[in-house]
């Protein structure tokens, strides 16, 4: 809960990164209720109550310092045209949590935490191992998505994300959408918390260790 206030004096104000300590606290608040989200500047601008322009140095400013990371739009072709905005996930979830003053893992926050955590351990586990890869996310303008896209030299695996240990085939919309959309040179993946390996329409659902294991992560 000490790290915002320690971000803040020592790495934002006493660079002096940023102009208007106040300005950029409000905004990294706000970034922190987004977190996992498109991104969209003007809102998050309208909602720290500063100017567009000063959103996106803030927010080049939070990447700059690695508080957060972007989740690019996953391109294949011009096909299909897929809505651009990346999303943007902070680095670690307990930082998160002490930004927003909330560690309940309540009903309406257990899916998007669990969402961050497997992003961060994708990201930051491939960084350990030297791993070179891309993750993207996956989503059209009919609004079918796929959380995370992951592209391994040539492999491409499509990964969804559920916090539910129920998995049926009402899940698999926007894994669907990206097979037909990638072609068939790609694997996809439903990852839960839960431990038993099954498949659902030939989709794995695969407990998240195992996933994470499987993919040398």
């Amino acid at each position: 809960e000490s790290y915002a206030a320690t971000y803040l004096k020592e790495e934002i104000q006493q660079e002096a990164l940023a102009q208007g300590i106040e300005g950029f606290s409000r905004f990294l608040f706000v970034v922190a209720a987004e977190s996992g989200k498109f991104l969209d500047l003007t809102k998050l601008a309208s909602q720290a109550q500063i100017p567009r322009h000063s959103a996106i140095r803030y927010f080049e400013i939070l990447e700059d310092t690695l508080i957060i990371r972007r989740c690019d739009a996953f391109r294949k072709s011009l096909r299909k045209r897929l809505m651009q905005a990346p999303r943007f996930f902070f680095f670690d979830t307990g930082v998160l949590n002490g930004l927003l003053g909330n560690f309940t893992v309540s009903a309406d926050r257990i899916g998007p935490l669990f969402e961050q955590f497997i992003f961060n351990q994708i990201i930051h586990s491939a960084a350990s191992k030297d791993m070179k890869i891309r993750v993207s996310s996956y989503r059209t303008e009919h609004g079918a998505e796929v959380d995370f896209i992951l592209e391994i030299g040539s492999k491409i695996f499509g990964i969804e994300v559920k916090s539910q240990s129920s998995i049926s085939g009402l899940d698999l919309r926007g894994i669907k959408s990206f097979q037909e959309y990638a072609g068939k040179k790609n694997k996809c993946f439903i990852v839960y918390p839960g431990t038993i390996s099954k498949k659902v329409e030939g989709v794995e659902i695969t407990p998240w260790t195992v996933f994470l294991k499987n993919m040398g992560l």
